[in-house]
């Protein structure tokens, strides 16, 4: 008998584990994020770098002002780029 539930035909989601990888050693790991706010287009940036042990090595959160959402990624990498130096 077929179900009348409209959840039915969908595949079923796997379950999948996330977890932290570390770097090598002489590396970092940088996690990066944004956000663009209301009509306006406000954009945020932010991150943070971690060493190998996860311990916080230095973070950042900027405004990088009027920014498409579909703009955001790129200009977050490039802030990101700029604030490791």
């Amino acid at each position: 008998m077929k179900s009348s539930s409209p959840n039915s035909n969908r595949p079923r989601r796997a379950m999948m584990g996330i977890r932290w990888v570390p770097p090598e050693d002489d590396w970092v790991k940088i996690n990066s994020d944004g956000a663009v706010k209301g009509v306006e287009q406000r954009a945020f940036a932010n991150g943070v770098i971690l060493d190998k042990h996860g311990n916080w090595i230095k973070g950042y959160c900027r405004n990088i002002g009027k920014k498409k959402r579909k703009k955001l990624p790129a200009a977050g990498a490039a802030n990101c780029k700029a604030f490791c130096r």
